[in-house]
């Protein structure tokens, strides 16, 4: 609706992301989903791409040098190329991790690793749809009470998202790509 906002994350691409945050100017974020070569990582805001299996620190130094949000997708399933457990306190170590995806579409069950490791760091926990399928679409995502505010930076979105509450409804299975 017009109160909802979405992040865009291609795998390795933000022209599509790009064309639909001009259709709807102030609902998208643009973001890519890049393969650190330790792993995936997702930058939100970005304008311009972030090269592929750059490693773990780089990559996440790259999407914070072009202003964006360092986001750890699916970080501990053991059926996806996540970070891991020892990548996400790396990360966290280093002050180069915003977020962490404890739940998404894919999963039945929460990622209560993921969520201890944020817990244990103070970073901020998010669910999202990580949308393969349409059905997939807005299955998981978090919730901000409250009257719309503007989103006037990533700095306003990361506090909106550390107030806001996860929903997770599971509507797609893992398959075997």
């Amino acid at each position: 609706g017009p109160d909802d906002v979405i992040a865009v994350t291609d795998h390795h691409a933000i022209v599509a992301a790009r064309e639909v945050a001009a259709l709807v100017p102030g609902q998208v974020i643009v973001g890519e989903e890049i393969d650190t070569g330790a792993g995936e990582l997702i930058g939100l805001g970005l304008d311009a791409r972030v090269p592929p299996r750059a490693g773990l620190l780089e990559t996440a130094r790259r999407i914070r040098d072009l202003g964006g949000l360092v986001l750890a997708p699916h970080p501990t399933d053991p059926t996806r190329r996540g970070l891991g457990r020892a990548g996400l306190e790396r990360l966290a170590d280093d002050g180069l991790l915003d977020l962490v995806e404890v739940a998404n579409a894919k999963r039945v069950a929460w990622d209560r690793e993921a969520a201890l490791v944020a817990r244990e760091r103070g970073i901020t926990q998010v669910a999202a749809s990580d949308a393969h399928v349409p059905e997939a679409l807005f299955a998981s995502y978090v919730e901000v009470a409250g009257p719309r505010c503007e989103i006037r930076g990533l700095t306003e979105l990361l506090a909106l998202l550390a107030r806001g509450v996860l929903r997770h409804a599971p509507r797609d299975p893992v398959r075997p790509w």
